[in-house]
């Protein structure tokens, strides 16, 4: 129990978890104003994140947010660190899924051991086929499933027939060669339903398919895995659910304790897929105990299934969320994370988020809409929106911003309710120009309201695509340091002074308010740009946005990448810009240019690989105190860097940070292999 300077209990509860988001075992409460926590997230969580807890004591409540950044790759995690021995040492699991003669194999190397050599631990899946090789973001997963307290190893093999999630128990018996404590199946699967893979839009946006948590309420993590192209009741690629108990019976071959699905689905309905997390374990009824909610985008369609009644056997869905008939594709074919969960309605209990940019309430234009299930002891039967979000004279596929996340959920209007905030690079006023829509959180969340306000450029012409491309072009934080958050948006196709796709950066201060048509408090640009520069992108990379103090004052500044930028003459050798984050006003450009002196073209400072999809690679561009003196570093990767004239050696470079940032800079060291 912790308690306020009054000797009041304080509860501090997290009101928008983040999917597949787990506490670990230690919460470490401290006297003090700093409390840490540890949390385990998934790739799919990489770049800037904003999470809202609500303080409550005898006095009243209060809603705060959270920033801070995930770094990683959204590709799957092919490595673990954790103690799966129960020595108290971390341990190293990898997966080799092309093994065993593609039987696949997850290698530990203990911790306790000296570092180096083979491998300690040989865990292999009866009957596996590419063990590991899920198309996900969590290949390999370590959580105690059996509750005895030590970490185990949760491994998914969807290409295996019908799919198997296989789980070795810790503890010191993780040595030498060693099969499954467990292996959960599903009896009569069919060769394709691939379990574990609970997402047709996989190839991309990289989701967790296997999930795990308490969902029975006996305080043991439990298993759940999707499968949207299982045939259930026979109807092909309809899709299900499914759900093992944890516990020490957890061992052998297991079928399922229970079966999630959609009575009367059609083909193809695919449970569970839409773009990014299609599954959430979160408490949408306000009971206390965790519910799960699933999109079928190619049925227009979310469910719920309420956890106080969930019964070994098959579960049909206790709530079918109904979006109406405009709605087109529920959760498909938008921006990174169609389904949110997270308090907006301002009562306490989590709501039910989600985006179709492809909904037409005016024919003909593709307004786009975010809709909004108000959580509650209601979500029974078939259930329509609280509201539902939409602009029919500027909107445009609203929610669709690239790959990033078109619909975040922060308190923007300070107010202590969260709002929800839309970007929709299409937003048509000028042409394709883009734009940020705030509505505000609380009772006015009813119906079709008006957007609180719009932030938009009105020096922006068709094309800028306001927010569009990778992640980052939409960050929320306080920038300026007034305890307020603050609206940051990326441009990088913006015209300026008539220079084509130069790039922009806009920022509005959030002390001013958002209220109707706001223009942003500042733009930032660089003056000698050459078209084609592109500020705010980087290719084939990620977050080329960041929000950090480099420059050791105690402020924030905004460091943005140009991976495309001609400097001095240089096609394509990049840039990194940064802005000071105080004193932003009117059209700013950068106090510190940091290159690379002795760059040849098409370097692209800031790329540190190519991807077929483009988007799994992680960003070139790292903020981090690698010189120890407690300021944040700029570290910028260039894969393509010719050096010593060897061809696309790449090289990392580093730019110390503190008060020398000002000005053109080179790079204080560079690291290179001989």
């Amino acid at each position: 129990m912790v308690f306020d300077p009054e000797g009041d209990p304080v509860s501090l509860r997290l009101l928008n978890p983040l999917a597949g988001m787990t506490f670990l075992p230690r919460v470490d409460l401290r006297s003090g104003s700093v409390t840490p926590f540890e949390w385990r997230v998934p790739s799919l969580s990489v770049g800037h994140q904003e999470l809202l807890f609500r303080a409550e004591d005898g006095a009243g409540s209060r809603t705060l947010t959270v920033s801070f950044r995930v770094d990683g790759c959204t590709a799957p995690s092919l490595m673990q660190f954790g103690d799966i021995t129960g020595d108290g040492r971390q341990d190293v699991v990898a997966i080799a899924p092309s093994a065993e003669s593609s039987a696949g194999a997850i290698l530990v190397w203990d911790g306790a051991l000296p570092s180096g050599g083979d491998p300690s631990a040989k865990l292999r899946g009866r009957g596996s086929l590419s063990l590991g090789n899920v198309n996900a973001s969590q290949a390999v997963q370590l959580v105690d499933v059996t509750g005895d307290g030590v970490l185990d190893v949760v491994a998914g093999a969807s290409t295996t027939s019908g799919g198997a999630v296989y789980v070795w128990s810790g503890g010191p018996s993780i040595q030498g060669d060693i099969n499954e404590t467990a292996k959960l199946f599903v009896p009569g699967a069919g060769s394709g339903d691939a379990l574990g893979e609970c997402n047709l839009y996989n190839s991309v946006y990289r989701t967790t398919d296997i999930q795990v948590a308490d969902l029975d309420g006996d305080g043991i993590r439990d298993i759940l895995a999707g499968a949207s192209r299982a045939d259930s009741a026979g109807v092909t690629d309809s899709g299900a659910i499914y759900i093992w108990l944890g516990g020490g019976a957890m061992q052998g071959d297991l079928p399922p304790s229970a079966t999630l699905f959609v009575p009367g689905a059609s083909t193809g309905d695919a449970l569970g897929s839409s773009v990014g997390q299609g599954v959430r374990l979160e408490d949408v009824t306000g009971d206390g105990i965790r519910d799960v909610v699933a999109l079928s985008s190619h049925a227009d369609e979310g469910y719920v299934w309420s956890g106080a009644t969930l019964h070994p056997g098959d579960n049909p869905p206790t709530a079918i969320l109904d979006p109406g008939p405009e709605s087109g594709t529920l959760g498909g074919y938008t921006s990174q994370e169609s389904l949110l969960i997270a308090d907006v309605s301002g009562d306490g209990v989590r709501d039910v988020i989600c985006s179709s940019f492809g909904a037409d309430f005016t024919p003909g234009i593709g307004d786009g809409a975010v809709y909004i299930w108000q959580g509650g002891a209601s979500l029974v039967g078939s259930v329509s929106p609280l509201a539902s979000l939409y602009d029919d004279v500027f909107g445009r596929r609203i929610g669709l911003i690239g790959v990033d996340r078109g619909v975040r959920i922060a308190d923007v209007t300070n107010d202590g309710v969260a709002d929800v905030v839309v970007g929709c690079a299409d937003a048509w006023f000028n042409g394709s120009v883009g734009g940020v829509y705030v509505w505000a959180g609380g009772p006015s969340l009813v119906g079709s309201p008006l957007a609180t306000a719009l932030l938009g450029d009105p020096q922006g012409v068709g094309g800028d695509s306001l927010c569009y491309e990778y992640r980052g072009t939409l960050q929320i934080l306080d920038v300026s340091g007034d305890g307020v958050l603050d609206v940051v948006a990326a441009a990088p196709f913006a015209d300026v002074a008539d220079i084509v796709n130069v790039g922009a950066v806009l920022y509005w201060d959030g002390s001013a308010g958002f209220a109707g048509f706001v223009p942003p408090t500042a733009r930032l640009f660089v003056s000698n740009a050459q078209a084609g520069d592109k500020l705010g992108y980087l290719e084939f990379s990620t977050s080329a946005v960041h929000i950090s103090d480099v420059t050791g004052d105690g402020n924030r500044d905004i460091i943005v990448g140009a991976s495309l930028a001609d400097v001095a003459g240089v096609a394509d050798s990049g840039a990194v810009y940064v802005w000071s984050g105080t004193g932003l006003l009117g059209d700013v450009t950068p106090d510190a240019m940091l290159t690379v002196p002795t760059a040849s073209p098409q370097d692209q400072l800031g790329v540190v690989g190519a991807s077929t999809s483009g988007y799994d690679m992680p960003s070139g561009l790292r903020l981090c105190d690698v010189t120890g003196d407690a300021v944040a570093d700029v570290v910028a990767a260039a894969c393509c860097a010719d050096v010593s004239g060897v061809r696309d050696a790449g090289a990392v470079y580093i730019w110390n940070g503190g008060g020398n940032l000002l000005g053109q800079v080179a790079p204080s060291s560079v690291v290179t292999v001989p």
